[in-house]
């Protein structure tokens, strides 16, 4: 007797299962593509937002917390012929007052290198001189180091208080 041969039946149901899958995910296409047209993207909407009724009369004067080396770097505008660097009591003038603050700054990172940073510069500084003093606590190897500014002056641009 002669065994049934399904070879020839194999490849006649192999196109059947492949054309039925092919048929759903077309059908699945076409579906998204219709659903998603006429949606509007959410981050497009206007949306108009009060400006708030709550403010403060003053500013409440806050402590500096303790942990904080403060650089202030202090413009020409208040009386003085040039640019002084003032940190933790100590006054660096002069053409080499990088170099010091550098040698000042090294000495407290060797301390704590995690303690922060904060530079205090005058809208009188030059740019120069505020990336001098940044490079200056770079080279201490501190971690980090923040920029200080004082939300109470308006704005330029807006002509409101800065919100940073």
């Amino acid at each position: 007797m002669r065994i049934p041969s399904s070879h020839h039946n194999r490849r006649r149901d192999d196109g059947t299962a492949m054309t039925s899958m092919i048929d759903v995910v077309f059908l699945l296409l076409i579906f998204f593509v219709c659903a998603s047209v006429g949606q509007v993207h959410e981050n497009l909407l206007p949306t108009k937002l009060s400006g708030g009724s709550v403010t403060a009369a003053e500013v409440a004067a806050t402590e500096r917390p303790l942990g904080e080396a403060w650089v202030r770097l202090i413009g020409p505008g208040d009386g003085t012929s040039g640019i002084r660097v003032e940190v933790e009591g100590r006054t660096f003038a002069g053409p080499e007052r990088y170099r010091e603050l550098a040698q000042f700054l090294g000495s407290l990172a060797a301390a704590a290198p995690d303690l922060p940073v904060i530079l205090d510069i005058d809208p009188e500084v030059p740019l120069g001189e505020a990336l001098a003093a940044y490079d200056a606590a770079r080279v201490a190897d501190f971690d980090a180091i923040h920029f200080a500014i004082d939300i109470t002056k308006p704005d330029r641009r807006s002509g409101s208080a800065a919100r940073h």
